[in-house]
This record gives C-alpha cells, sequence and structure tokens, in this order.
C-alpha cells in the first residue's frame, strides 16, 4: 500500500519479546495506570462488573506465568519509508 502511494525505501521489521511483570496484579495496576481507554470503560462497570473483569484478567494474565515472574509476548512493528518528492 505504501508502495502504490508513492513511498519508497520501505523496511518493515516486527520484533518479538516479552513484558515482564512480577505478578498479575502488578500487570493489572499498571494496565489501570497507563491505559486511558480502559480507565474509561472501568469506569461505566459496576462494583460487581468491576470485580469479575478484574478476576478474569488476572487469571488470564496468569496463564502467561513462568517462574516467579509474568511475561506477557508482545509483538512490535516497525514501518518506515521515504515520502515522495
Amino acid at each position: 500500500m505504501l508502495q502504490q502511494a508513492g513511498f519508497a525505501d520501505i523496511s518493515d521489521d516486527e520484533f518479538l519479546g516479552d513484558v515482564r511483570f512480577p505478578s498479575a496484579d502488578t500487570y493489572f495496576s499498571s494496565l489501570m495506570d497507563i491505559a486511558a481507554p480502559i480507565q474509561n470503560l472501568w469506569t461505566k462497570l459496576s462494583p460487581a462488573q468491576q470485580k469479575d473483569a478484574r478476576q478474569r484478567i488476572l487469571d488470564a494474565t496468569e496463564q502467561y506465568r513462568k517462574g516467579s515472574i509474568v511475561a506477557l509476548p508482545i509483538a512490535v512493528r516497525i514501518i518506515t519509508a521515504r515520502k515522495p518528492t
């Protein structure tokens, strides 16, 4: 698509890794601290829904436990190109 738009020297790289947390609770706290869209959705939930959602997030996160840490897989994609002159 970039090439069709006239861009040149296109590079598309993907890097795989893990984001590590000492616990599922730490991940949940981090998620609530930095993810504004999730915070907005969270405030619309009733206390019972928040409790249920929190537990489901913790349970899903624990599936990625590796010993003493939780290692959540990530993929970072970097695309660069030169714009048409």
